[in-house]
């Protein structure tokens, strides 16, 4: 557990950054927002009630989506 924790202070710490240099009130709000949903996480966590795998993903479902496209027309 004590590795997720880490994870979820990291990401903390770098939402609150962004919120700093943001460049709009708006920007600066939306990061302050995912600060607070990953100290809820944190929490979470930090009670034993958080059941899942932290594992980030690099893959980006829209190009998935569009690939599969290409291959059905090519297959018709």
């Amino acid at each position: 557990m004590h590795n997720k924790c880490d994870f979820f202070q990291e990401q903390i710490k770098k939402c609150n950054g962004l919120a700093e240099r943001a460049s709009s009130k708006t920007d600066c709000e939306f990061w302050l927002g995912m600060a607070r949903r990953w100290e809820c996480m944190l929490e979470a966590g930090e009670r034993g009630t958080l059941k899942i795998e932290v594992e980030p993903t690099f893959e980006r479902p829209i190009m998935k989506k569009r690939a599969n496209r290409w291959v059905r027309r090519q297959a018709a």
